[in-house]
């Protein structure tokens, strides 16, 4: 188009042109040589090696390098558009249950545990549309292996919803509750204290319009318990 352009690539998962960052196949973005028709200056690619540098910071992530996409899911919005939502894993480390010093206890269990700090993207055409750090009440969450996200319409705005949840027991998650509006903005609806459910995102009841239920193990009655949460149009309430 006769503009020059600052291109780079971002952990081999990322094309970054000026601005915007596009999502990228990760077999040909690794083998990219960056030639075009015209070389670029020579060390113009040392900022982002030193950026990549600092990501990891020289430690042990278990062989992954960051960003490292943890699983696309395809959306259906409101206006019967479409956009793809990833979680992206951007520090931490992969445990394998069979590394040498690998201990069970807590989020950990056989396979690969993939321990960090994680952010949801929207995606549209493999461009970026907006990015949300995941926060729930521990300091790092636990993911096992890719995340297919499950969603519904929970408050009834015909925006699509969807919970995302780690570990936070030995009988299940604590979930954030996240909605997704026709511009592909994420937003926060709720803060699920706790689910015993152990998938990273799972499809809630619906009691009635506008409301959710999630369960709870009593200890004492061996019974499980149903805790209402309800729509008071701007997020979700847990009932008294």
């Amino acid at each position: 188009d006769g503009v020059r352009h600052r291109y780079a690539n971002n952990g081999n998962v990322y094309l970054v042109i000026d601005e915007d960052s596009y999502r990228a196949s990760y077999g040909w973005l690794s083998r990219w040589d960056y030639e075009g028709d015209d070389k670029l200056p020579e060390g113009f690619f040392d900022g982002a090696q030193d950026n990549g540098e600092e990501m990891t910071g020289g430690a042990d992530t278990g062989g992954i390098t960051f960003p490292y996409s943890m699983g696309i899911t395809p959306v259906t919005l409101a206006d019967k558009s479409s956009v793809d939502v990833e979680l992206v894993m951007t520090d931490g480390k992969l445990w394998r249950s069979d590394d040498p010093d690998f201990m069970y206890g807590g989020y950990f269990q056989d396979g690969e545990n993939y321990v960090g700090q994680f952010e949801l993207r929207t995606l549209k055409d493999g461009r970026v549309l907006d990015q949300m750090p995941v926060q729930l009440s521990q300091p790092e969450l636990c993911f096992y292996g890719p995340v297919t996200l499950v969603t519904a319409d929970y408050n009834g705005d015909k925006n699509p919803e969807f919970t995302l949840g780690s570990w936070v027991w030995s009988g299940g998650n604590e979930y954030n509750l996240y909605s997704i509006d026709t511009g592909g903005r994420l937003s926060l609806l709720s803060y699920i204290e706790r689910h015993d459910e152990r998938e990273a995102s799972v499809l809630l009841d619906q009691p009635a319009p506008g409301s959710f239920a999630v369960n709870w193990y009593n200890q004492q009655s061996g019974e499980d318990e149903a805790v209402l949460y309800h729509w008071n149009g701007k997020n979700f309430e847990q009932e008294e």
